[in-house]
Formats: structure tokens, sequence, C-alpha cells
């Protein structure tokens, strides 16, 4: 190895620093329960590059900062994949049937995955989801009683509208309501402590374990009765794919989870931004043009992102990597892992004016600084429009049918890896909204008329 070349410095827990057994067990306990706070507190102290040596596992390289950010998320699948990592995710990684086992061809199907999500995120499609989304919205509304638990509320119209639009109406008729739930179990599956406990023998206690059988079963029968049928978006373009049968299973159950875990979840914590702002919430009321509500709506979901975003990006190298910053060099060795963290660049007072405040219209400025929110790359989502559209849309009608007032503050958010969702109802009393001029219920109205012509 060069002089030039340095080994990115093992760094010691910073709890119980001097009791080797007591910091393994705190270094234990805060990677399950608080890893992104951990490693924000590691790096404050080193700035640059370090090393997380996590007992009866493996070395976790942090890459901190934007150029770390942009080495990591821009390194080839080849080098650095993601394959190992999903592995750790129950529902994606180890309980739905799948041809392949190991993590190589785990990868291999989120890479295909990728890239047939992208091929149905059409500018048409698109379109077409503003008209599902205020359709679906305005009917789910209709329906609430004067107090509502938006925690099931705001998901069960997120993921209708989402499975409508990508999955299409006939799969959303024959099996969108039992999916329903068992998503919504599923998605809790993703946080860290879940994970860990889905690796016990008690993982066949946990609602997410047995809703992913379920699922499974479901998801059999739907996709036997439309196949070949050419009226679900997603089914034609899995058959397209190629896959192999148990994999044609695998693939749609990944399509439906990446259209409802993540845009559930952080539909719901955008709608508790606005609402817990009274300024703002007057602001969109006063606001008559729908394409502006919308947009500043945008803005909204950009900024709960900002400040919540999925906060620890990992990839395990298959290659060493030589990573330089600030003239030195270090080389992180194959068969590690290695990591980023982009909360800190979120928070970074040199590229965000008061980075803690929650304030939309930072986003409207052509030159503001862009946040590390869906990451980029090989594994970059290939959704932030899609989500910016279902979520606008989806706020926008509510908020112009009902008003809403918190009966309870709202839960703490809490992020492990990503926003989790929350751990308990979040009840809201609704009564009817007071008129706005040049509704956005005029326009979706016309959108939903035009959607059911071309049926």
């Amino acid at each position: 190895m060069s002089v030039d070349q340095l080994p990115a410095p093992p760094v010691v827990h910073d709890r119980y620093a001097t009791v080797p057994v007591l910091r393994r067990a705190a270094c234990l306990w805060d990677i399950i329960f608080d890893p992104v706070g951990m490693a924000e507190r590691l790096a404050q102290r080193h700035d640059d590059v370090f090393t997380l040596r996590i007992p009866f596992a493996f070395d976790l390289t942090y890459l901190v900062g934007l150029d770390g950010y942009r080495t990591m998320t821009t390194l080839p699948p080849s080098q650095a994949s993601i394959g190992p990592v999903m592995s750790n995710v129950p529902a994606i990684g180890f309980w739905f049937p799948r041809a392949g086992k190991g993590p190589d061809s785990l990868q291999d199907l989120i890479l295909t995955g990728r890239r047939l999500i992208a091929s149905l995120l059409t500018r048409p499609r698109l379109d077409e989801l503003t008209a599902i989304a205020g359709e679906v919205t305005q009917r789910r509304v209709a329906g609430w009683t004067p107090t509502t638990d938006l925690a099931v509320e705001i998901p069960r119209a997120v993921y209708e509208s989402s499975i409508r639009c990508l999955a299409g109406d006939a799969l959303w008729d024959t099996a969108g309501e039992q999916l329903v739930p068992l998503l919504r179990a599923i998605a809790n599956g993703i946080d860290i402590p879940r994970a860990a406990l889905a690796r016990t023998p008690l993982h066949v206690l946990m609602p997410e374990y047995r809703a992913t059988r379920r699922q499974a079963s479901v998801l059999r029968q739907t996709y036997a009765r439309l196949r070949g049928r050419g009226n679900s978006p997603a089914v034609e373009a899995i058959e397209r794919a190629g896959l192999a049968p148990a994999d044609q299973m695998w693939m749609l159950m990944y399509v439906l989870w990446n259209a409802t875990a993540y845009p559930g979840g952080y539909t719901l914590w955008t709608l508790l931004d606005i609402l817990e702002r009274p300024h703002l919430l007057a602001r969109l009321r006063a606001t008559t043009d729908p394409a502006e509500r919308q947009r500043l709506l945008g803005f909204c979901l950009a900024e709960t992102i900002r400040r919540h975003p999925v906060s620890s990006l990992v990839r395990h190298l298959s290659e060493p990597l030589t990573y330089e910053r600030n003239g030195r060099r270090w080389r992180i060795p194959a068969g590690g892992y290695v990591g980023t963290l982009p909360g800190l660049i979120n928070r970074d007072p040199n590229r965000f004016d008061r980075p803690d405040e929650y304030d939309p219209d930072r986003h409207a400025a052509s030159d503001t600084a862009q946040p590390a929110s869906f990451g980029r790359g090989g594994f970059g989502c290939v959704a932030a429009e899609y989500s910016r559209v279902l979520t606008a849309v989806t706020h926008d009608t509510i908020l112009q049918t009902v008003d809403l007032d918190l009966v309870q503050p709202t839960p703490t958010r809490q992020v492990r890896v990503h926003l989790t969702y929350p751990d308990h109802p979040i009840p809201a009393t609704v009564t009817p909204a007071p008129t706005v001029r040049d509704s956005t219920m005029d326009v979706l109205s016309a959108a939903a008329r035009r959607r059911r012509q071309t049926w």
C-alpha cells in the first residue's frame, strides 16, 4: 500500500469508551435503536472518514459529507452492491419466495425492478396519476368519520392511488382491499429493530411475517388471473421482463412495496408538518390556483424529506475503494461496507440557511442547494416526480375538502434508516372545508371524467 493511502481509522464508540464489554453492548444497542444518531455523533469527531466496527458483524466505513455522498452513490453496482444490504430487509430479502437465494441474485432482481418501475413512470401515466389520486382521495375522504385516524386513512388513500396507477384498476378491484393492510404491516419490517427480530425464531410471531406469507398467496392468485390480459401495467411489464415464475411473483411484490411503503409514510408526515403550521395552511387556503397550490405542496414534501431523509445509505464493496478528500487518500478494502449520511448533508448550515427550520420555499429558488434525498447513480430512486405528484394531489384534495384539527400532539418522528410510520393513532377532527374559489375539485373532476372515457 502506498504511503499516501491510509486505512480508514477505526473509531471507539462514544459511550463507555474505557470499558470494552460495556462499550460493545452500547454499540450494539445504538446500532439497533439509534444507528443514525450514533453515526452522526461520531461524524462530528471524524469529519472525513471513519470505520465503525460493528460487533459480531462487519466493518462499516462512513464517507462524511457531500464528497462522500457523491462518491459512494455513483460507484457502479459491480463495485458497490446493494444486494447484501437489502438481504436484511425481511420481505424483500428472505421472507418472500424467489428463484435465487444469495445477495447477487437479489441485486439482479432489484436492478431489474428499478428499470421496470422507471418504464412505468411515463409522462402520460403521471398525468393519469393526477386524476386517479384526486378521485380516490375525494371518495375516501367522503367516508371519513367526524374523528378520523390519519395514521390509517392517509396510507390507505395513497396505497389505493398508487396501486391503481402502477398496477391497474383490474389488480386493485381483484385484490386491492386485501393488500392494503398487508402492505401496511410489511412496511414496519424496514425498521432496524423489526428487521433484527426477523432473524430470530420469534419471527413467526411478527405481523410482518404473517402479512408477507398472506401477500404471497394473494399475489399468486391475482397474477394468474391478470397475466396475458393486458389490463395491468405492472403485470404486463413483468411478463416482458422474462423472469423465472417465482421471480415474477417477487417482482410484483417489489413494485407494490415501492409504490406504497415510502409514499404512504412520507405523505402522512408531510400532511402533519402542514397541519402543525397554521400560517402554511392559511397560505394554501388563500391560493386559488390549483397548480400553484400543488407546486407549494410539492415543496412541502421536499422539505419533509430533506429534514428526515433515508439517512444512512450503505453499500457492500466487492472491490477496494480509494477515496480522496482534502489532500488525503484512504483505501477501503473489498469485503466491507461503505456508507454515507444524507441527513448531515441536508442539515449543513453551509448548504442550507436555517437548516433546522421547516421552510418549503427554500426549494423554489433556482439556485438553492439540492438536498440528498432521492439518491443517485445505479440505485437512485426513479420516482421523485411520481412521489411529488402523488403527495401533492392527495394533500390538495384533502385540504380543499375538509378541515383537520389534530386532537393531540403528533408522535415524535423516528429515523433509524428512513422516517418510520407512527407507532400510535393520530386522531383528527374532520369538518367541511371553507369554500375555495377555483377549487381543485373542478379540475380533478374533469380529469376523472377524461380518464373514465378511456376505459
